[in-house]
């Protein structure tokens, strides 16, 4: 298990240090990533959005298990609220208080034709 993680870790070290300095290597890299990332842009997308959502549901979900916890005692302690803060943060910071309706374009000011290269 720890060959396979040091073995893979080691990989990228050294395909970060082939793409760091310019060699004919690097050139064949980018065009071998290129060629292996080609029409996976969905996917990505995909995964990065479900990861988003899975972590945002959890953030949630500690809250709403630390809101039941301090109804049956009645209060929360001052770690409670940090934990909560905590969780708050970092859900805001995934979007999840932005509304998705779309912002109305505002007419563009027309400027008068009289004033333009007049001079006084």
């Amino acid at each position: 298990m720890f060959y396979l993680f040091f073995t893979t870790v080691f990989t990228e070290m050294a395909l970060i240090l082939a793409l760091l300095f310019e060699s004919p290597l690097r050139k064949l890299l980018i065009l071998g990533l290129d060629k292996l990332k080609q029409g996976r842009g969905p996917l990505v997308a995909k995964s990065v959005g479900a990861t988003v959502l899975v972590v945002l549901s959890s953030a949630v979900y500690n809250v709403v298990e630390i809101h039941k916890r301090s109804r049956e005692s009645g209060a929360l302690n001052p770690t409670e609220e940090v934990l909560v803060a905590g969780l708050l943060l970092e859900a805001s910071l995934m979007d999840i208080g932005r509304s998705n309706k779309p912002k109305q374009a505002t007419q563009p000011v027309k400027k008068e034709q009289g004033c333009e290269g007049s001079r006084i």
